[in-house]
């Protein structure tokens, strides 16, 4: 990841010029991979959860939306705080938390507990991306930051495509609180890592007064790109919340062959996230979002004709949403990336409402797949075929007139 090298300015290299290079790119990718960790690594562990504290799949569920919840209420709460006390203090403390609620959470004999601790983790977590994202708008320039986005979200991939495989064995070899200290290594690495390559990301004078919250909001390229990301992800976070029992439950895999449908999903979002960076070098932002489109449409149209046929089935299933992952490797970064382009002085606070627009959004779409009168299976269809409406509405007609009024951003 070549660029990486302009992620941070000269003073902010780490101390030692061979590591100047690639720490602040790997930085980048572990802060983006915190929310996939905290997600992917467990999900194999949710019906063995379920059975360890007696408690239905639905309550058991709730230790992914309250997640969310965390995630969401922090970037609406806190997003203000990279522009006031720089990015270093803030990913270090995040950090910390990240890796100290992970393994609370490890040792939990209680349901409650589990519950406060991944709320916790969820606030971390989103506290680690909102800086991720700051970073990128600071030190890129509007042409650059859907690129470097793509590029971090790349190597984020590889990690979600390892991490429902590693957990699959971990609960099989060694139980579901092993998952969790599991994540709390990975922070303590995060942490690591942000400490030897971000330096010298301190407060700036021109991001203490701030941008009022109406002129962010009111910012048509920034709400729109924000809702593009939040639908693909709602999808994307319900189907990770439905599979485990669907696959686990209702075709009876095991725990560690369910961990490579998950890891599927990541490649083809990796794929997504390569075909994606491709584009953006040829074609302008709207254009590719366009077609990132057509990709999310025809998953979602292939979930509902195989389950209108009768033929839903592991594999049917797995293709079907592959295909929408491709598509989501492109809304992810360019939703991202386009929503803080406008925003450069205050990129962390427009990260911040940004994250909350995409969180919030998949918060309720889970807190409604969890509670669905449905089937597990006829749930996934209908949430996936919202999304992709959503989704082609934005990117087809809505999103490309934001960024051609706005002139995608400014420098």
């Amino acid at each position: 990841m070549k660029p990486a090298r302009h992620a941070v300015p000269p003073s902010a290299a780490a101390p030692g010029g061979a590591l100047q290079g690639i720490l602040p790119a790997i930085a980048l990718v572990l802060l983006f991979a915190c929310q996939p960790i905290a997600t992917d690594l467990y999900l194999p562990a949710l019906p063995r959860l379920a059975q360890e504290f007696e408690v239905t799949a639905s309550r058991v569920q709730t230790t992914f939306t309250v997640y969310l919840f965390g995630f969401a209420l922090a970037h609406l709460a806190l997003g203000w705080l990279p522009d006031r006390l720089g990015q270093r203090k803030v990913l270090l403390h995040a950090l910390a938390l990240y890796a100290l609620a992970s393994a609370v959470s490890a040792t939990s004999g209680q349901l409650s507990i589990l519950l406060a601790c991944r709320t916790v983790q969820g606030v971390a977590t989103a506290l680690s991306v909102i800086c991720a994202r700051s970073v990128i708008r600071m030190f890129f320039t509007p042409d650059q930051g859907p690129g470097i986005m793509a590029k971090s979200l790349t190597g984020m991939a590889l990690i979600a495509m390892a991490s429902p495989l590693i957990g699959g064995v971990i609960v099989t070899s060694l139980g579901w609180g092993a998952t969790f200290l599991a994540q709390s290594c990975f922070g303590v690495l995060a942490w690591l890592t942000v400490y030897l390559s971000i330096q010298g990301t301190g407060p700036r004078p021109a991001a203490k007064a701030g941008v009022p919250a109406s002129a962010i909001l009111r910012n048509r390229q920034f709400l729109f790109s924000s809702l593009l990301a939040g639908a693909s992800f709602s999808s994307v976070l319900c189907f990770l919340l439905l599979s485990p029992f669907i696959f686990i439950r209702q075709f009876h895999l095991s725990a560690w062959a369910y961990g490579w449908i998950p890891a599927c999903c990541s490649l083809f979002f990796f794929l997504g996230t390569v075909l994606c960076r491709r584009r953006l070098h040829r074609y302008p932002l709207e254009r590719v979002i366009k077609a990132g489109a057509w990709l999310t449409v025809a998953g979602a149209t292939c979930h509902a004709a195989f389950w209108l046929a009768g033929w839903s089935n592991p594999w049917t299933i797995l293709f079907a949403q592959c295909l929408f992952m491709l598509g989501h490797g492109t809304h992810q970064p360019c939703g991202q990336a386009g929503a803080v382009l406008p925003f450069r002085e205050n990129a962390g606070r427009a990260a911040g409402f940004s994250g909350f627009v995409i969180t919030t959004s998949a918060f309720l779409a889970t807190q409604a797949a969890a509670s669905s009168a449905f089937a597990s299976i006829s749930t996934l269809v209908l949430a996936t075929c919202i999304g992709a409406g959503i989704v082609a509405s934005l990117a087809w007609y809505a999103l490309p007139r934001a960024i051609m009024a706005s002139g995608r951003g400014k420098d």
